[in-house]
């Protein structure tokens, strides 16, 4: 039974945006105890396109080549590689990989790290595990080993591979050494996305005659490809419930509990209640990038960002913004929210069995310094 609610968490955890590695592991159970869902769901093309014939990359999908998405969710091209991390997240890297990455700059990714790779052979399993966690968290030293030491050298003659990568993307000894305090880890989450597409397949329909009653673009409900992957059971420390993420406080305000009836779980009941939130974010904020950021950052946060800076420019204020509370899950909501949306309107070319091998995946740019 303890086991069984670990994990039911473990479910919950993967499919938010992770401020460390360590929320992935609660009591030392890896969440990549279940196994990857494989599942095919169609979705046909607007425009009929032979596929055999197609050089199909995921660059491509970003720029909407079929026209599936309205515009007001084209992907700004300063954020491209931003989102283009998260769509590799959703559609690329399942749970058992585990991405070592730079916090500020995402597509500057260091490693993948296959933790069930390293799990096999023989022994007992918590004794394999513990091993595989521990050459994780070296293989994360050494990148911030060799960041710091490289930082030190005056000349960048003689290098390794690992340095020769890093100075692709960071030129300045300051720059480097500042990279090396930013290593982070993301678990992949293809197989979780495939769940969520799978659990949002009977309510999608009935959820989006809800936001058009409401005059809503469509693209908001798959918000809780983000927020939950769907999981009507998702629940977070902070007392946040259901698909939407509801906390107890709008809940009560907005009628979703009372009379000791909670139905921020119930899915439609729920989905009225964020078409009102949206309704109202986008009245006090008129964009929907600062909209949809202020879902999870707050509507008055995102007013501070944009007084702060002068703009309501998300990219400048991802980038520039400068605040404790505006941290990594803030920061990358809005381009997890376009890479989750692209990867559902093109899941059948992502997830197609038949075609498992069209996509090539977003690469990074080689860049003198990381920018947006």
């Amino acid at each position: 039974m303890l086991l069984s609610l670990l994990f039911s968490f473990h479910l919950y955890a993967a499919n938010r945006l992770p401020a460390s590695i360590d929320l992935f592991y609660i009591d030392q159970v890896p969440f990549y105890m279940e196994q990857p869902v494989d599942i095919y769901i169609p979705s046909p093309l607007s425009h009929p396109i032979a596929l055999n014939n197609l050089d199909l990359s995921s660059s491509r999908i970003l720029s909407d080549f079929d026209r599936r998405i309205s515009e007001d969710f084209h992907i700004p091209e300063a954020l491209k590689k931003r989102v283009g991390f998260w769509l590799n997240i959703y559609t690329k890297y399942d749970s058992n990989l585990h991405i070592l990455h730079d916090a500020d700059y995402p597509w500057v990714v260091y490693e993948v790290f296959d933790l069930k790779k390293e799990m096999q052979g023989e022994g007992a399993y918590w004794a394999r595990y513990h091993k595989a966690k521990r050459k994780l968290n070296q293989r994360r030293a050494h990148w911030k080993y060799t960041l710091n030491r490289l930082a030190r050298k005056k000349s960048h003659h003689n290098l390794n591979e690992d340095e020769k990568f890093i100075l692709q993307h960071f030129r300045k000894s300051r720059h480097i050494r500042a990279a090396a305090t930013r290593i982070r880890v993301q678990v992949g989450q293809r197989d979780h996305f495939l769940k969520g597409l799978e659990r949002s397949a009977p309510h999608l329909e009935n959820m989006e005659e809800i936001f058009s009653k409401h005059r809503l673009p469509l693209e908001l409900t798959r918000v809780p490809l983000v927020e939950s992957s769907f999981n009507i059971k998702a629940h977070s420390k902070a007392g946040a419930k259901g698909v939407w993420q509801i906390m107890p406080n709008i809940g009560r305000k907005l009628g979703l509990i009372k009379r000791g009836k909670d139905l921020r779980s119930d899915i439609y009941a729920s989905t009225e209640v964020a078409a009102v939130l949206f309704k109202q974010k986008m009245n006090i904020l008129k964009s929907w990038p600062l909209a949809i950021t202020a879902y999870n950052h707050g509507p008055s946060g995102m007013r501070r960002a944009t007084k702060a800076l002068g703009t309501k420019d998300i990219t400048r204020i991802i980038r520039r913004y400068d605040s404790r509370r505006f941290g990594f899950a803030s920061q990358n909501f809005y381009p997890s929210f376009l890479a989750a949306l692209y990867g559902e309107r093109y899941k059948d070319l992502f997830f197609n069995k038949e075609y498992p091998q069209q996509i090539s995946f977003v690469e990074l740019d080689k860049l003198d310094l990381p920018n947006e």
